[in-house]
């Protein structure tokens, strides 16, 4: 199954990440960790949160991204290590572990080849886990996959290169599994001298087209969406196996409006990576400046919950 909130009968749990600066560009504190706040829901519709901090040498917390297995309960979490500029993982082990209260949590550094762990997105299918993220200093879209992450073996990949000094692809990464384990991962090529695009890498295990090195002939890196501030903040689900739905929220910055891709198409697809196979169209009405930072989620129902930030309004919407 797919690392996704399940709400239970009688206690559902979900997990925010919360730190001085989490998620932010700057405000730097001078002791800045990475917290964890869980809730237990009751039955009556009351709750109560508890927060702890997880990692707290130096600054630690921003890009985080969480994944919960549903099958063991793992709980992951990703996030980028400001002071070292490296990608870490954590996972809540209960003891034994080497960070967090009482050493319930175990943190390790996945990359460390330069400025990387922005952006990142974490996901967890069965054995299988993956964080995407960014290497600034080589403004390439990178992935971490273990397929034995409880031993903490990581295989590192470029997929997607950025040409030349100027463009930058990888950013605002969002990772999914299918319902069988194939990999998907949303994410904004940013080309200030050029044309700017939503791309979706993911694992075709042949026919590839990907730049990186080594990746070409197992996993493709398609446009779905081109055009100036075209993709920025993507979220992506994906639902289904072997026959599955491709869903991405994400903002046009040239509209100023929340847009939405689906394989699914109303009435006639306009874009996408199968030869245009996808629907791409506004959904917010609201030709300001909305859509930013969008999480997307779809239910077991097959009903769509966007929320996303109103930069004109400054709100959050839903």
């Amino acid at each position: 199954m797919k690392g996704r909130l399940a709400p239970g009968l009688m206690v559902a749990l979900v997990f925010s990440l919360l730190a001085g600066g989490v998620g932010l560009a700057g405000d730097h504190k001078a002791r800045s960790p990475l917290n964890y706040a869980g809730v237990t829901a009751y039955p009556d519709g009351s709750a109560q949160w508890q927060t702890e901090e997880v990692d707290t040498t130096d600054d630690m917390g921003q890009h985080t991204s969480l994944a919960i297995d549903q099958d063991t309960g793992e709980i992951w979490v990703s996030y980028y290590d400001v002071a070292n500029a490296d990608l870490k993982v954590a996972l809540y082990v209960r003891r034994n572990g080497n960070c967090g209260p009482d050493d319930s949590w175990r943190c390790q550094t996945v990359d460390s080849s330069g400025d990387v762990g922005k952006y990142s997105s974490i996901a967890v299918w069965q054995d299988k886990l993956m964080v995407a993220y960014y290497d600034a200093g080589n403004k390439n879209l990178t992935l971490a996959m273990s397929d034995d992450a409880l031993h903490w073996v990581w295989d590192i990949f470029t997929l997607d290169t950025a040409l030349g000094d100027t463009p930058s692809t990888g950013l605002c990464t969002s990772a999914q599994f299918s319902d069988t384990g194939q990999e998907f991962i949303a994410y904004y090529f940013d080309n200030p001298a050029g044309v700017d695009a939503l791309k979706v890498a993911y694992h075709t295990y042949a026919s590839g087209n990907c730049p990186g090195p080594g990746v070409g002939e197992t996993w493709r890196c398609d446009t779905i969406i081109s055009g100036e501030g075209v993709g920025q903040y993507p979220s992506l689900e994906v639902v289904g196996g072997v026959n599955f739905d491709v869903y991405i929220a994400y903002h046009n910055a040239a509209s100023g409006e929340l847009w939405f891709a689906t394989t699914r198409c109303p009435s006639s697809c306009n874009c996408g990576f199968w030869d245009g196979d996808m629907a791409c169209y506004p959904i917010s009405g609201e030709a300001v400046d909305a859509g930013k930072h969008a999480s997307l989620y779809v239910d077991s129902d097959d009903r769509f919950h966007i929320a996303y930030y109103d930069a004109t309004n400054e709100e959050l919407k839903y």
